[in-house]
């Protein structure tokens, strides 16, 4: 059954050649479609991780932009622990929008969807595969750890701290997403599964421990 499931994950989301072309979680279409401007490639003998911090001098606006809103409107540059501090701003987002769930949804689809093509592209500027500094999956984790509550301290200091560990820790299969699927789908990917741990620990906690909500 494991392995099964290994199966189908490795070929609906990162993909298989299949007469020559090689195919997407994002659509039926091949890669090469798409990719060289929506969804730019990234050298596959490069796709490490990374936690230097990039220099932005001397690049086109377009790139100081693009990485600027991938590393969470500059949190991810903050060192150490770029993931920690680079959650904050997703904290401070859901204080927000927590009281307003179709809200705080659409706000999760739509920097889920803008946060994965931000992933793709600063990777591909870069030349590597989820460098440290890129958190906008981390925001976006912490949202949907936080969707249905309310927005007290002591949810949102649990939220935050239940993503991070299971960011942190990457239990089964959050792991071997974070190994095998690449490109924007790929780092956005385990930061969702992490926070669907997450948002099953706060709910746990919070109406069968200590009824804070």
């Amino acid at each position: 059954m494991r392995r099964g499931t290994l199966y189908l994950l490795r070929l609906v989301l990162a993909g298989r050649h299949q007469g020559g072309g090689k195919f997407s979680f994002f659509a039926i279409l091949p890669i090469s479609t798409y990719n060289s401007s929506l969804f730019p490639s990234i050298p596959t003998n490069r796709m490490k991780k990374s936690g230097k911090n990039p220099s932005l001098t001397g690049r086109p606006l377009s790139e100081k932009i693009s990485l600027w809103l991938a590393f969470g409107c500059g949190s991810g540059f903050i060192r150490p622990a770029p993931g920690t501090w680079g959650t904050l701003p997703g904290v401070f987002i859901a204080y927000f929008v927590m009281p307003y769930p179709l809200l705080h949804l659409a706000v999760i689809i739509a920097l889920t969807l803008i946060g994965t093509w931000l992933c793709q592209r600063a990777s591909a500027i870069l030349g590597v595969h989820d460098h440290g500094g890129i958190v906008i999956d981390e925001i976006v984790g912490v949202l949907i750890t936080l969707w249905l509550f309310q927005p007290t301290w002591q949810v949102l200091l649990l939220g935050f701290i239940a993503f991070r560990v299971f960011d942190i820790l990457k239990p089964w299969p959050i792991r071997w997403v974070d190994k095998h699927v690449h490109g924007g789908w790929g780092i956005m990917l385990d930061d969702i599964i992490a926070a669907g741990f997450a948002w099953v620990t706060v709910w746990v906690i919070t109406r069968h421990l200590y009824q804070v909500v």
